[in-house]
């Protein structure tokens, strides 16, 4: 009956290890890493910036981002943020157009963004990374008062 018990409970610890070994991490984010912006390659409604590179850190929910490069006249470029993927508005530093970002992802490769500068929307954006993991296209929207909105859709490389 000893051996009995002794097999049986080794059986159940067996059995109730395998679910937790076999649970698995979630997969990296796609936009984790750094991006190089390919001005050649991507689209501005008004003069291009000259470059821009951009590091994503994602870890769960929390995404933490910084962008530094040259804009279109010449002028340094730096900004960040952490958010979350929630909806809700948080800080952002830097960045001329806004200083509050909301993001929502949408699926595993694709992220809406919505910026406010003071408590007006000024921007939205997507961004998108391919199938491959290696281009990432962000389409944004710049709004302009009354006159007709700005629409970007820079292409990034990621760096090795």
């Amino acid at each position: 009956m000893r051996a009995f018990i002794g097999s049986a409970f080794l059986a159940t610890a067996v059995i109730l290890a395998v679910p937790q070994a076999a649970v698995a991490k979630p997969a990296p984010s796609a936009l984790n890493g750094t991006w190089k912006l390919d001005p050649a390659a991507s689209k501005f409604t008004g003069p291009a910036m000259k470059s821009e590179t951009r590091t994503y850190e994602v870890t769960g929910n929390k995404v933490k981002m910084k962008a530094t490069g040259i804009d279109a006249s010449g002028k340094p470029i730096k900004f960040s943020y952490s958010a979350a993927y929630d909806g809700k508005f948080y800080p952002m530093v830097g960045n001329p157009v806004g200083d509050s970002i909301s993001l929502k992802r949408i699926d595993a490769r694709n992220v809406e963004a919505t910026v406010k500068k003071g408590k007006a929307v000024s921007a939205y954006a997507k961004t998108a990374v391919s199938s491959d993991g290696q281009h990432l296209t962000l389409t944004r929207k710049m709004l302009k008062g009354k006159a007709a909105p700005a629409v970007d859709s820079l292409s990034y490389v990621k760096q090795h």
